[in-house]
């Protein structure tokens, strides 16, 4: 009877420590208990039967201790290829996007860039469509500069194949942007609302 209270107890225990924040450290520590408890602030005997019954040493095999330069750097690299790899399939996506969109550009943006409002069904134009997929075009190609160490970033162009900056995939984005752009003009015209069509068109200005 005694083993179990002594067992519920600790269990209570444990659940006050918080498990996520535990784990996050064992892993920046490299699996050292012992810095992970001072970090935490609880007893070590709690660190190691977490690390034990969750099998942290296993969950983080692979990865590099971030508490030292060596470590630090090696991680980095890592996480530059992982940002590589998802940047490149939400590029896909978005390549997918305005490619089957620019195949009838008008009928894109009669769909996704007109409002009805549901009392008067007044038609109004609006750019928000245009402008997210230009922002997600954008989060991409910064994603993948930062990927890659490309210290040019800040100062590359973005609306031409010539200058080599851009890979074909982003190329197929910002010409299917410019051929959207057209058709929302075109678009506009039937509404009653003023267009800022610039905003959105925005990055074929960079």
């Amino acid at each position: 009877m005694a083993l179990v209270e002594r067992s519920e107890s600790s269990l209570a225990y444990v659940n006050k420590v918080d498990q996520v924040k535990a784990f996050m450290l064992f892993a920046f520590f490299g699996g050292d208990i012992e810095k992970t408890a001072r970090t935490c602030a609880v007893d070590s005997k709690i660190i190691t039967a977490l690390a034990h019954d969750f099998r942290w040493l296993d969950q983080i095999k692979g990865q590099h201790r971030l508490d030292t330069p060596e470590g630090l750097k090696a991680e980095q690299e890592l996480n530059r290829a992982r940002n590589y790899v998802a940047a490149q399939r939400i590029g896909l996506i978005l390549e997918a996007i305005t490619l089957r969109a620019a195949e009838d550009p008008t009928k894109w943006a009669e769909m996704n860039c007109v409002e009805i409002d549901k009392e008067t069904g007044e038609k109004t134009f609006t750019s928000k469509p245009l402008v997210e997929i230009s922002k997600a075009a954008q989060i991409v190609q910064d994603m993948t500069y930062r990927a890659l160490g490309d210290k040019m970033a800040g100062t590359a162009s973005t609306t031409g194949a010539s200058d080599g900056s851009v890979t074909n995939l982003m190329i197929n984005v910002y010409e299917g942007l410019g051929k959207l752009k057209q058709a929302a003009k075109k678009v506009s015209g039937v509404t009653d609302a003023p267009v800022d069509i610039e905003v959105a068109a925005a990055v074929d200005k960079k």
